[in-house]
């Protein structure tokens, strides 16, 4: 009897045991499905592959496009009563332009900023695996769709946009040395940036031969990233007078380089606009939410940009588009964006046409989330407003109302 009860505590111990493993591993189980799922849902990037690109327009306002970037300046320290000290130049554009406010996002640095408002996408969660500091899926953008793209600036901003090598991008970043040297005397970079697009369209002026249609060709665009601003408020401070200094400096270097563009090429047909990434707080810094960090200032003038003397607010990545449609290039495959057509000076039918590639491109990426989500999920519960039958009755009323010229209804 001694042996048989012997016997049934061991078993009753191996029975307990193996209770205590099973309950181990199911907890196991469970906090990983749970960890899996919550990197699944927030870590996850949101870019899909496999979209057709959209022509903006057939009909481009503009032959080429130059963008400025001045890194880290909020669109208080350039709007007020003082923006004609500040200013004078940029001012003057604003009266013969369209001006605004760009509203950015978290977290407002310099790469996602730049992302937006080229790409015309928000930061990719799934950055968190390169430490916040790439982004960890190729992204199409204005410069890699542009005809032929010339780039100035921060290795760490220009360099992020020719993944691909592709030919016909053309950067021309300053040293890391070089940088820490504008520590000290912040508009060093901007001049720097000035001094290669001068040599560059003296360059061009004089070019002579089949080579140089390239230059002269549509769909091109210029990219000036000028860097001293943030330096000079990281260093001295919004409200320093290194800080201001540097905003004088960049109105003079808008000014001397539209006055270049326009000897170089003479021909009425080239746009500019002038904006910033991200702002920066009283104290010097930036990545957070405060309006000093995600209002920025966007002034645009040129061939096709409408005479608007009212503010005009839109988000970031509405940029995107907005240059896509100023050159008649395709819109980024993954923008989100939509195009603000009170900056463009186009008539209604030209107007329509530009409202309706944008269209057309955000549908696109729909259809490409609504097919990978069918193909994966185990359970799929379409809306019941949007079906594949509702979206083609939206898009044939959309082209029977551009055909009959009623943009207002579009």
């Amino acid at each position: 009897m001694k042996f048989l009860g012997a016997n049934m505590d061991e078993d009753d111990r191996d029975v307990n045991k193996y209770k205590k493993y099973k309950i181990i591993l199911w907890g196991l189980m469970v906090h990983f499905l749970l960890l899996f799922a919550v990197f699944d849902v927030y870590f996850a990037s949101p870019l899909d592959k496999g979209m057709a690109p959209v022509k903006s327009t057939d009909l481009p306002p503009a032959k080429r496009l130059v963008l400025f970037v001045a890194d880290g300046l909020r669109a208080e320290a350039m709007y007020g009563d003082d923006e004609n000290y500040r200013i004078p130049f940029l001012t003057k554009l604003k009266q013969s332009g369209s001006w605004g406010v760009v509203h950015t996002r978290m977290p407002t640095e310099s790469r996602p900023g730049h992302v937006a408002m080229l790409a015309g996408i928000y930061e990719d969660p799934s950055a968190i695996f390169k430490g916040w500091k790439a982004n960890p899926v190729p992204f199409d953008s204005v410069i890699s769709q542009s005809n032929n793209s010339w780039c100035w600036g921060s290795p760490d901003i220009i360099k992020l946009f020719n993944k691909d090598d592709l030919p016909t991008v053309h950067l021309h970043a300053y040293g890391s040395e070089m940088e820490d040297f504008g520590k000290n005397n912040t508009g060093l970079l901007d001049v720097w940036v000035y001094n290669k697009v001068e040599k560059f369209l003296k360059e061009v002026h004089g070019c002579r031969g089949s080579l140089c249609g390239k230059y002269f060709s549509g769909g091109n665009f210029f990219f000036l990233h000028l860097l001293g601003i943030d330096t000079a408020g990281h260093g001295y401070k919004p409200h320093s007078k290194e800080y201001i200094n540097n905003i004088k400096l960049v109105d003079e270097i808008v000014r001397n380089t539209t006055e270049l563009f326009e000897t170089t090429f003479n021909d009425q047909s080239t746009a500019y606009v002038f904006t910033s990434d991200h702002g920066m707080t009283d104290w010097g810094s930036h990545g957070s939410g405060s309006r000093h960090e995600t209002e920025v200032p966007i002034i645009a003038w040129g061939a096709g940009i409408r005479a608007n003397n009212q503010r005009q607010d839109i988000n970031q990545i509405d940029i995107a588009p907005l240059l896509s449609s100023l050159i008649g290039i395709n819109i980024p495959i993954n923008s989100l964006g939509i195009v603000p057509i009170t900056f463009l000076n186009l008539n209604e039918d030209e107007l329509s046409n530009v409202l309706l590639s944008n269209t057309l491109q955000l549908l696109k990426i729909f259809n490409i989330k609504k097919r990978r989500i069918e193909t994966n999920a185990l359970v799929v519960v379409p809306f019941k407003s949007i079906t594949d039958k509702s979206v083609s009755e939206m898009l044939d009323r959309l082209n029977k109302l551009q055909n009959k010229k009623k943009l207002r209804n579009l």
